[in-house]
């Protein structure tokens, strides 16, 4: 496994390497990624073997420990109530609500409720204890996870809103993708300036005479720093306006890549399925692996079982059977989030190279005399089905390559989350400034590298779908590209970043928005909180529209590491890039091609070397 650039600069290249030519890359990944898989399938089978029941996080359990409407002896007693509210672990079978109003038994006092799933929840009108026994942040938790499955059906329905509005967008960007870019650029700016001035009006309009508190400097400060740092994008954006340029035709591009291959644009709903049928996979493990406990004997709390105006029993037993979670599998849960990190990013990851590699096999193809891709399978043509042969390429020869980058950024973002909750546990309510500095630096720097190695990670799933090469090595490909040409990349960048983040914000946005009033109006009915099911609504949605923005960014991306590899290999001869993009090589060859060689030549005077000898740079 070669860590350093392999593609041969030198060799003409006109297609994709095919088929026949691959072989398997990153072996070891892959049997790593199934080793994991057969852990988590081994937890599920000794969590079973415990007695794992997902009916002690869903139902309520009287005191013999027997889960109502499913084991408890009068099973027409589906509900679960509080004798004494205050005591939560123990609870009693009941077939109504009215029951804790109106029955003279079982009940320390009597008190309004309302039916809650499969619980009878005290109302609030009422003056009630209400400090909690028990381990109840423990079933918080787990009442949260049951909260999820509750609502499943309408999560569900979000990730098909979020899938429709995601064509929507992507479909407007197709049409008006140019006007976009330049549109924002310009809105930015004008924003900047207009945000800049009204800060230093608002300052003007302070009396320093009557407020000390130094807001009028604050205010002017800000202002100037808005101002000039608007002043400064604005010379960026005129300076670099060809690389702009460059970055907009490579937007232009990648709509005649969904233009000839429109089923791209659909590609990332297979995608969102499997990841729709492995996160119900997720929550329905989750609530299977953390109900595995046991039934303990302990006494009974006095106010369970007595009644409160006679002091005298009410009927509950003195002793009960409390089910207790089992600790060791609530420690699964960071492997069980790493899990949930490295399969969702090997499903992005996996939508990423199949676009990738659909969309280097249409660069690399030779057009007819009309402009349009031939199609075929002979040399430098486009397959019939670009999607399906470049599926069948990832699975025949590159899930080890996948398997490899996903695993990476999943330790990252574990680090990531295990820091954050150290964070937590450690913050006082008055915390060490060092301290908060500290934890506020380590985060930034594990959120940098995870950016640095996903563009990277990303560009060499591009190299792959062109070399076929292992993850490493087109790693090391693709990090010397980005070197060379790190303004290109930044513009491109910041052309692709306003179309794909916008696109994200407003379907998730929407999405979230109009759920969160489904969601609201089944609080008092079906769920104890409509808070955590609109937090897994908005990542659902986020994630669904992430998938349908990798189209676009993907396929912008791949036409530029296309067009670079174009330029290595072909700038002698005849070129494969499309018409739009070989105008702007042909205007600025000669000039690059001069500066290119006074720089080589310069280079080599001062390596006491041959000008006449050294390579040219890429344009």
């Amino acid at each position: 496994m070669g860590c350093y650039p392999s593609s041969n600069n030198s060799k003409q290249l006109t297609e994709i390497k095919q088929n026949k030519d691959r072989g398997c890359t990153d072996l070891l990944c892959l049997l790593l990624y199934i080793v994991f898989w057969g852990l988590v399938l081994f937890v599920v089978a000794q969590a079973r073997s415990h007695g794992a029941d997902p009916n002690r996080i869903l139902r309520g359990s009287n005191l013999k420990g027997q889960i109502c409407g499913v084991n408890n002896d009068d099973p027409n007693k589906k509900l679960a109530s509080w004798p004494y509210p205050p005591s939560y672990k123990s609870q009693i079978c009941v077939q109504t609500c009215d029951e804790t109003k109106t029955s003279s038994k079982y009940y320390y006092t009597n008190y309004e409720s309302k039916a809650f799933v499969h619980w009878c929840i005290p109302s609030l009108n009422q003056s009630v204890e209400i400090t909690l026994s028990g381990d109840f942040n423990a079933d918080i938790s787990t009442r949260a996870f049951a909260d999820l499955w509750q609502m499943k059906y309408e999560i569900l329905s979000s990730a098909l809103l979020a899938v429709f509005l995601s064509v929507v967008y992507l479909a407007f960007v197709k049409r008006c993708a140019s006007i976009l870019v330049w549109f924002s650029i310009i809105l930015s700016i004008v924003g900047g300036f207009f945000i800049g001035y009204t800060l230093l009006k608002s300052a003007k309009e302070i009396d320093t005479s009557v407020n000390q508190d130094n807001r009028a400097t604050a205010l002017k400060v800000t202002g100037w720093i808005f101002v000039g740092g608007t002043a400064v994008f604005a010379l960026i954006i005129l300076f670099a306006r060809k690389r702009i340029k460059l970055a907009v035709k490579m937007v232009e591009v990648s709509t005649k890549v969904v233009k000839d291959i429109p089923l791209l644009i659909t590609f990332p709903i297979f995608v969102g399925g499997i990841f729709i049928l492995y996160f119900l996979f997720w929550i329905l493990l989750s609530v299977y692996v953390f109900s595995v406990g046991e039934l303990v004997k302990q006494p009974t709390p006095s106010n369970v079982w007595h009644h409160k105006e006679t002091g005298e029993s009410n009927g509950n037993p003195q002793t009960m059977e409390a089910f207790q979670f089992e600790e060791n599998y609530r420690r699964y849960i960071i492997p069980h989030f790493f899990g949930l990190f490295w399969n969702t990013q090997f499903l992005i990851y996996f939508g990423y190279m199949v676009i990738a590699g659909a969309a280097a096999d249409w660069y690399f193809t030779i057009c007819d005399s009309q402009g349009n891709k031939v199609r075929g399978n002979e040399t430098s043509e486009l397959s019939k089905f670009p999607i399906l042969e470049s599926t069948h390429r990832i699975l025949r020869y590159h899930l080890g390559s996948l398997c490899f980058g996903s695993l990476i950024i999943a330790i990252i973002k574990t680090l990531r989350a295990i820091l954050a909750y150290v964070e937590e546990k450690t913050s006082s309510a008055d915390p060490n400034i060092l301290q908060k500095a500290l934890f506020c630096i380590l985060q930034c720097i594990l959120r940098c590298v995870e950016c640095c190695i996903d563009k990277i990670s990303k560009t060499a799933f591009v190299f792959i779908a062109i070399y076929g090469s292992s993850f490493c090595s087109a790693a090391g490909e693709s990090f010397s590209l980005l070197m060379r040409n790190l303004a290109r990349v930044a513009f491109l960048n910041l052309v692709s970043n306003y179309l794909t983040f916008a696109g994200k914000v407003v379907v998730t946005i929407l999405t979230t928005g109009i759920f969160a009033v489904i969601y609201r109006s089944k609080f008092e009915e079906s769920i104890s909180s409509p808070v955590l099911p609109c937090i897994v609504t908005a990542l659902f949605a986020y994630a669904i529209s992430s998938l349908f923005m990798v189209v676009f960014e993907t396929i912008i991306d791949t036409m530029f590491v296309c067009f670079m590899v174009d330029l290595d290999h072909n700038a002698d001869g005849q070129m494969m890039a499309p018409i739009e993009l070989q105008k702007l090589v042909d205007h600025h060859k000669d000039a690059s091609a001069e500066v290119a060689r006074e720089k080589m030549a310069k280079k080599a005077r001062s390596m006491n070397q041959d000008p006449n000898k050294s390579e040219p740079l890429a344009y």
